[in-house]
């Protein structure tokens, strides 16, 4: 009996990069196997795929294996990729049939592997713009990463932390879903402005006596407090001023200038000044 899994592309132009596009979706790919030469009488107990993607650039050392059943038949099939998440770097795909002969013990033919590679396409800036929950946090953002999650050569942006948002410690996903970088932004951001939102409360619980008169921040002051926190310092400070000594938020002077200098950023782009890298 001689049995030969042969594993080509559909493709005509046999390419083996592909990219992330820039909206998020991993690339089509379209391999296909065929089971030559099995013999009358033989039968196919299991055909499958065994798929492997891996990415070990820049201290990672991300794998994910995935096992994915195919029908048991000789003619042609297309192997679809399973993937839980978003990845890309090195994908390896086999094909394995496991075959009861009439004759003899079951055998497993093994195909030969196909690599690709996948990397990534750049996401439209004002489309990050608009997913991003606030001007001040699109401000911020472009400061840190000009919008970038990758390098021209489509690997992922690793200049200061991973993607859009320079996360340290990205999940792998968050290596190649610009989308999930947002979403993480996005909730530093709320969660910054909470944390503000609670400021002055803290304050007059733990000296009643000298701050039970200052007010809470305003929506205004609460996204700038959250835009502040990317930084060092807070951007507001309680001064009592008057006859009355009446409480009230003032600029902070000792802080690293974070917030001002995404402000600054606004004000070009509201005046047509546009910042290199902004599109």
């Amino acid at each position: 009996m001689e049995n030969e899994i042969v594993l080509n592309l559909l493709s005509d132009d046999n390419k083996n990069v592909y990219y992330i596009s820039e909206t998020g979706e991993f690339p089509v790919i379209a391999p296909w196997v065929t089971l030559d030469n099995l013999a009358s009488g033989d039968k196919l107990v299991r055909v499958w795929s065994e798929q492997t993607i891996t990415f070990n650039e820049n201290g990672r050392n991300d794998k994910h294996y995935k096992e994915v059943e195919l029908l048991k038949q000789a003619q042609r099939q297309t192997i679809p990729i399973v993937l839980s998440e978003l990845r890309g770097g090195r994908l390896d795909i086999l094909c394995k049939a496991t075959i009861d002969p009439r004759v003899g013990s079951n055998v497993t033919v093994v195909s030969k592997t196909i690599t690709f590679t996948i990397w990534g396409r750049q996401p439209v800036k004002e489309k990050v713009r608009k997913e991003l929950i606030h001007p001040y946090l699109s401000a911020f953002v472009y400061l840190k990463t000009k919008f970038n999650h990758f390098s021209t050569d489509g690997r992922p942006n690793c200049l200061v932390g991973w993607g859009i948002y320079g996360i340290e410690k990205p999940t792998p996903s968050q290596v190649w879903s610009w989308k999930e970088g947002v979403q993480v932004a996005n909730a530093d951001f709320e969660k910054q402005k909470k944390a503000a939102s609670e400021y002055p409360a803290k304050l007059r619980a733990t000296n009643p006596a000298e701050y039970k008169r200052i007010p809470d921040f305003n929506e205004e002051q609460l996204n700038l407090e959250a835009l502040q926190a990317f930084g060092h310092g807070m951007y507001h400070v309680p001064r009592r001023s008057g006859i009355l000594g009446k409480w009230s938020w003032v600029k902070n002077t000792d802080n690293d200038n974070l917030a001002e200098r995404a402000l600054t950023v606004l004000k070009r782009v509201s005046q047509g000044d546009i910042p290199d890298e902004w599109d």
